[in-house]
């Protein structure tokens, strides 16, 4: 027995440094990353100072979107990384939520724009001009839970509304990002089944579509700054998510 355990207790330490040894692979890449991909992004702007030609500008601005987008993205999938191997610190600093609104909805406003989906947006008078949040963490959130509705409506629109509900539980106030789209919707067993990865946070179980494990990676980035995440949905009639963000009642 005493055997047994030291060899399972090798095994895992074996386990423990090659997670490690990963993670530094990915932190490398990534600073290496970061320097090319500057170039890219930034290089169309300076161009663009010296080109008048439409067909041009339109190519040198097409370079430049598609770069950040795909930086963002890169960016995204690190912050992720961090969450999970618990290297990531959290800092909760006043950002506008207006400003974290226009970073988020850059990516699914192009896929709108190729799929003619409408986008709607709305904010009520009672959301904040600033909350304490995770800048980094709440854009990449809306930004997947935008583009993921997007990509589930064929046709119709997407509607989006920032309103403030006050938690008489915690005493919290939650900005409350609503993000209505006219999809199929989910049928209701794929909804329970979807329902019950975000209880469990099972990323592992959600590969049975891209989208839905994006989902489950919103889930538990949520988690990281107190926030929550809500499903309904209607088959064939559309799906309603909600993501929760708790700030200071006295920011409002």
């Amino acid at each position: 027995e005493l055997n047994a355990y030291r060899y399972e207790v090798q095994a895992l330490r074996q386990e423990v440094d090659l997670y490690r040894m990963r993670l530094r692979y990915l932190e490398k890449w990534q600073q290496e990353f970061r320097g090319p991909m500057g170039a890219i992004v930034g290089f169309p702007l300076l161009m663009l100072e010296d080109v008048a030609e439409p067909f041009q500008r339109e190519a040198l601005e097409a370079i430049h979107d598609s770069g950040n987008i795909l930086l963002q993205t890169v960016q995204d999938f690190f912050t992720y990384i961090s969450a999970e191997s618990g290297q990531m610190e959290v800092h909760s600093l006043p950002i506008e939520v207006a400003y974290i609104m226009e970073e988020a909805m850059m990516l699914p406003r192009k896929l709108a724009a190729e799929r003619d989906i409408e986008l709607r947006y709305q904010i009520d008078e009672s959301v904040p001009h600033t909350v304490d949040t995770s800048r980094n963490i709440a854009r990449q959130i809306i930004s997947h839970l935008v583009s993921h509705a997007v990509k589930s409506t064929s046709e119709g629109h997407v509607h989006i509304q920032l309103s403030t509900v006050h938690n008489h539980r915690s005493g919290c106030d939650e900005l409350h990002i609503i993000i209505k789209d006219t999809g199929a919707g989910y049928h209701p067993v794929a909804l329970r089944k979807l329902q019950g990865l975000f209880e469990q946070a099972d990323i592992d179980q959600a590969m049975f579509d891209g989208l839905e494990t994006r989902l489950v990676m919103c889930k538990r980035l949520a988690d990281f700054i107190n926030g929550r995440i809500t499903i309904e949905s209607r088959y064939q009639k559309g799906t309603t998510t909600t993501f929760i963000v708790p700030y200071a009642p006295e920011q409002n």
